[in-house]
């Protein structure tokens, strides 16, 4: 597949002063026979975001901005809505976007949403279609999520919370996933399991080592 990006940006004034920066971008599928229907579905959502947002999100940067500048920041607030298809076949989309939000000072914040489509049924689907019903697919993701943790802790050079094996599973129960070519990849919010100078932690389950738990039909459909 070939992507190309398109990109929105905007700045928010407030008494002649540049306020926030609001940036929006997503990949669009050139050559693929729905890049049409993504390309509509991507505009429509972005609109969407624009129109409910922009008068809230001025407002909050407006009052960020007051508290920016007691801590001797002039740093404008900075918003950043990227989108991402991960994968896309014949029957299935599963695409996720992230919301960064640098607040000067204060630090930063982010903030993901995923949504996994299936196209010939026109609705989202669940983690849990994913695998077979009579197997103990949290039991086994937890497993081999475990070992993701410790990759990460060890690249990071930090250790996790004690609770982030609850959070995964809570993750799991909430449909934060996203599927990509090798694998799928379930994420924890920001600040949940690590502290939260290290964004949002995604860790990938490959289809290798979970094909033996996978619903049979999902899984042909992922060939």
């Amino acid at each position: 597949m070939i992507f190309d990006t398109f990109s929105y940006r905007k700045k928010f004034y407030h008494g002649g002063a540049a306020v926030m920066k609001y940036d929006l971008s997503y990949p669009m599928l050139k050559g693929d026979p729905r890049y049409e229907t993504v390309n509509l579905f991507s505009k429509r959502l972005i609109d969407r975001i624009i129109t409910e947002s922009k008068e809230k999100l001025l407002k909050n940067a407006i009052r960020q901005q007051k508290n920016l500048i007691m801590y001797n920041s002039f740093t404008p607030l900075e918003i950043k809505i990227n989108f991402n298809i991960m994968y896309s076949d014949s029957s299935i989309i599963s695409m996720f976007w992230d919301v960064y939000t640098n607040r000067g000072a204060e630090g930063f914040v982010m903030h993901r949403v995923s949504h996994n489509i299936i196209l010939d049924k026109g609705r989202f689907f669940g983690l849990q279609e994913i695998f077979r019903r009579d197997t103990d697919w949290h039991t086994s993701m937890l497993r081999l999520l475990a070992s993701e943790v410790k990759s990460f802790e060890s690249e990071m050079g930090i250790s996790c919370f004690g609770s982030w094996e609850s959070e995964l599973r809570t993750s799991l129960n909430s449909n934060r996933f996203y599927l990509t070519d090798n694998g799928i990849v379930v994420y924890c919010p920001q600040g949940t399991i690590a502290s939260d100078i290290w964004g949002i932690p995604s860790f990938l389950a490959p289809f290798s080592e979970i094909s033996s738990i996978m619903d049979k039909k999902f899984a042909a459909s992922l060939q």
